[in-house]
């Protein structure tokens, strides 16, 4: 993975974060959430070279929960392990100051690719699945130390 660089989202990568996801799901992202969130969730980018490759970025859920908002790699360069370090840098960033993320995963997303199910992806992540529905799935990660009471 060295020819790619991970680093913290910021203003600057909304604008590229839209045009790559739109590639993949036309309806895009909520920019007005994430102009609003990206200064006080984390966010991670991953570039190759100058290019804007994949991101993973959270918002608000509750006073000490994140919800991973989204996370997603370009076709060409996914199975590299861009996803793997994606939610494990997030989970890092997320961990100082609260106390679990959420993600919810839904199959029945407008994509212009199949989606992929990230069963494989959470499960090496330390996510539990927490709820499923015929569409949909939600997964959790405490990161707080067991036992903590998380205040």
């Amino acid at each position: 993975m060295s020819d790619f660089r991970f680093r913290d989202l910021t203003a600057d990568d909304i604008d590229p974060i839209r045009a790559l996801y739109t590639t993949y799901r036309p309806a895009g992202v909520k920019l007005d959430r994430l102009r609003a969130e990206h200064a006080t969730c984390p966010g991670v980018v991953v570039m190759a070279g100058e290019r804007l490759v994949g991101f993973a970025y959270c918002y608000s859920f509750a006073p000490d929960i994140y919800e991973l908002a989204n996370i997603f790699v370009h076709r060409d360069f996914r199975d590299a392990g861009l996803g793997r370090t994606l939610l494990e840098r997030i989970c890092e960033r997320a961990a100082p100051t609260h106390n679990a993320i959420v993600a919810v995963n839904s199959l029945k997303a407008e994509t212009t690719e199949p989606k992929r199910r990230p069963d494989g992806l959470y499960a090496r992540g330390g996510f539990d699945v927490v709820l499923q529905t015929p569409h949909s799935t939600v997964y959790a990660k405490s990161l707080s130390p067991a036992g903590s009471d998380g205040g």
